[in-house]
């Protein structure tokens, strides 16, 4: 197998790895409303150790973006909680370029903007009040999606 051929092959492995444990959070999320903060911290971890074994700097400098803008719109209650902003940190290590990183938040504003208007009429549709929280993590998830799929991701 060449060395081109492998590297590719891991590419996919970590994609796979990364989709299966976000749509793990997204049931977490959903149900419970809280995921556990180790779930997320080795989803981080898990492409950290790749950027660090390949020497892929760009990467981690997208995540390190990726962190600040989540806490940016944190602070601008966009979403809530860390483990939003630990879901972001993770999208961030598959960007390349930053036009892909601007699409990437674009998306996800668009996508997290659909969501909370569909919970907000959930909510009022049945005549119970909009709470504080829902769950936010699916929409990391439609995004990672998104991103993926577009072709434009990681290494």
């Amino acid at each position: 197998m060449s060395l081109n051929r492998r590297k590719d092959r891991m590419i996919l492995e970590f994609v796979l790895v990364i989709l299966v444990m976000l749509i793990i959070a997204s049931i977490i999320d959903y149900k419970s409303k809280s995921v556990p903060s180790f779930w997320l911290t080795t989803m981080i971890l898990i492409p950290l150790i790749y950027c660090v074994i390949t020497s892929s700097t760009t990467n981690i400098l997208y995540a390190l973006l990726s962190f600040a803008t989540a806490y940016l719109l944190y602070d601008f209650d966009f979403f809530k909680g860390v483990a939003d902003i630990k879901a972001m940190t993770v999208l961030g290590f598959f960007i390349e370029n930053y036009m892909t990183f601007f699409v990437m938040v674009i998306i996800l504003m668009s996508i997290g903007v659909l969501w909370k208007v569909f919970w907000s009429w959930k909510f009022r549709h049945y005549n119970y009040d909009i709470p504080e929280e829902f769950p936010f993590i699916p929409v990391f998830l439609v995004t990672f999606i998104v991103v993926i799929i577009g072709g434009n991701y990681m290494i």
